[in-house]
């Protein structure tokens, strides 16, 4: 299952009306931190999956736009980050307000993706020795 989180019903409801209007079945369930989760599953139409993936990043641009208005929001973030690990399973990696506070000040949320995806990979594939080597001979 591909899960798309978010904080706002009214834009969830969206979500799910444009996946159910391109025949795809949506699980929601609420999530253990805060928010909600829609769960859809990974075998869907190429098409369907590239129009509610961009539909989803437009929504979250409007989350975004929502919470800079709530004072609460802006001061406790939270934040998640999807990984895709070595055996095709989607994690995602969940921050606390704090960390994702002091981690979304410094970066952009690209860089922080960046930042997480570079630490699940190293986790996967240690390389011992000094930082200067890199593994290739």
């Amino acid at each position: 299952m591909l899960e798309y989180q978010f904080f706002d019903d009214s834009l969830r409801d969206r979500f799910c009306a444009l996946a159910a209007s391109l025949g795809v079945a949506c699980e929601v369930h609420t999530d253990e931190i805060a928010g909600s989760v829609v769960a859809i599953p990974e075998e869907i139409d190429e098409s369907a999956a590239g129009e509610l993936d961009q539909f989803y990043d437009a929504l979250m641009q409007e989350q975004e736009v929502l919470a800079g208005q709530d004072q609460a929001w802006v001061t406790k973030r939270l934040a998640g980050f999807q990984v895709t690990l070595g055996d095709g399973l989607l994690h995602t990696v969940r921050l606390d307000a704090v960390t994702a506070n002091r981690l979304l000040g410094c970066f952009t949320p690209a860089e922080a993706q960046q930042l997480v995806e570079a630490i699940a990979r190293s986790l996967e594939n240690p390389l011992d020795g000094p930082l200067c080597k890199t593994g290739k001979t």
